[in-house]
């Protein structure tokens, strides 16, 4: 049912290429195929990032936007801690009231 669904957050980490897990070209191939997967069930997706290139990438150059509902920008040095600190920057925006409207969280990865 898509009024369900809608109450419902994706968040998907998206981890620095270069960080050792896949090719630069497979991790863009990754997330895109990814976001639009999964914005066929659940519209609301909140990909996070950890550093500028990332972020600057996902905003600009990924062709995401219009199925992305955030991109949380969550500084850190190294990206072992981003799905972690992804799923509790979610969480506090719902709670806070920044992200409105949602139930449930989906957590996925798109850098497999």
């Amino acid at each position: 049912n898509g009024h369900v669904n809608g109450r419902v957050l994706v968040v998907m980490p998206f981890h620095s290429p270069g960080d050792g897990h896949s090719k630069e070209d497979d991790k863009y191939l990754f997330l895109n195929l990814t976001v639009k997967t999964v914005s066929n069930i659940f519209p609301n997706i909140a990909v996070s990032v950890c550093n500028r290139h990332d972020y600057e990438y996902v905003t600009r150059h990924s062709g995401l936007n219009q199925f992305l509902y955030d991109v949380m920008f969550v500084e850190l040095e190294n990206s072992a801690h981003l799905p972690y600190l992804s799923s509790i920057n979610a969480r506090r925006r719902i709670v806070e009231g920044d992200y409105v409207g949602f139930e449930w969280i989906y957590y996925t990865e798109a850098d497999q």
